[in-house]
């Protein structure tokens, strides 16, 4: 993989059937981490973050061996909009396919407020949904602490001034 291929990211069901899938465009991969480009081909209504207009680049963050991946969201205005991160299996990459068991929870960020827990029902729901996966709700606290622990840390890319564009 180099700079610039196209990367189709799928997100997957504790099941790991289709979730969603979308392509983005790869930034860099050094390390464990993989950074993507999107941008937003049609307006979204989106039950959390409301509208998110055509034209919103995402970047997101994906390690290899971290349970989350981080979304950073930049209006087409070129004003940093949000951060909005996934607490999941971390994610698989084979060929140009990168692909993340989605474990129901989520962080929202909007600048200068606190992080948002969101969907705390929903992996109750699933948890019970799915066993006897039952650990997937002890995996998905884990990863919510870790994920926490970044924020908090304040640990990149989680500055308006290392959201990369």
């Amino acid at each position: 993989m180099k700079p610039g291929d196209t990367i189709e990211v799928v997100s997957l069901e504790w099941d790991r059937s289709i979730r969603r899938k979308w392509f983005c465009e790869l930034i860099k991969a050094e390390g464990e981490l993989i950074e993507l480009k999107g941008i937003f081909e049609r307006d979204v209504e989106h039950k959390t973050l409301g509208l998110v207009e055509k034209g919103t680049v995402s970047v997101e963050y994906f390690w290899l061996d971290r349970p989350y991946n981080i979304f950073a969201f930049t209006e087409p205005n070129g004003r940093f909009r949000n951060w909005y991160c996934n607490v999941s299996l971390p994610p698989e990459l084979s060929g140009n396919t990168l692909s993340f068991v989605d474990l129901e929870l989520d962080v929202l960020i909007w600048p200068s407020e606190a992080p948002v827990i969101l969907d705390c029902d929903e992996l109750e729901a699933s948890a019970r949904q799915h066993l006897p996966n039952g650990n997937m709700k002890v995996i998905a606290e884990e990863g919510l602490a870790k994920l926490l622990s970044h924020i908090e840390l304040r640990e990149y890319p989680f500055s308006t001034s290392q959201v990369l564009l």
